[in-house]
């Protein structure tokens, strides 16, 4: 089976891209954390911990190519996208409101939400997507 000329020149672009969208991110979490560490200000940080990682995942949904139509699908809309959106963002929630249940607190900052915003960024994209 032979693959497409653009169908390997857009693999290419998205390894090179995600390259760069890796380093890019990672030293901006590295220089909203370094700013936390001088100032004793931890909101930069958390936002910037719950945002490049749903980037992320968005731009890993991409790996199949660009989406054609705009589809959703409702099941994966709520039973995957919003436990993970808000599980990722549950530690942002915890600065604006008064929550203090530390047992969820302890599962969403596991890895410091990593897998959260992979999963949600990525549940997203194809629960309102598709690329037929």
């Amino acid at each position: 089976m032979k693959m497409r000329n653009s169908k390997i020149l857009y693999y290419l672009v998205w390894i090179i891209v995600g390259a760069l969208l890796l380093h890019y991110g990672n030293s901006l979490i590295s220089h909203y954390t370094e700013e936390a560490q001088k100032n004793y200000q931890l909101e930069n940080t958390v936002w910037i911990t719950a945002i490049v990682p749903f980037v992320y995942g968005i731009y890993l949904a991409l790996l199949e190519g660009l989406p054609k139509a705009f589809v959703v699908n409702w099941l994966l809309l709520f039973i995957v996208f919003l436990p993970s959106f808000l599980l990722l963002m549950y530690p942002t929630l915890v600065m604006y409101f008064n929550i203090s249940n530390m047992e969820i607190f302890k599962f969403a900052t596991i890895h410091d939400g990593i897998v959260f915003g992979l999963v949600s960024g990525m549940a997203l994209v194809k629960s309102l997507t598709t690329n037929r």
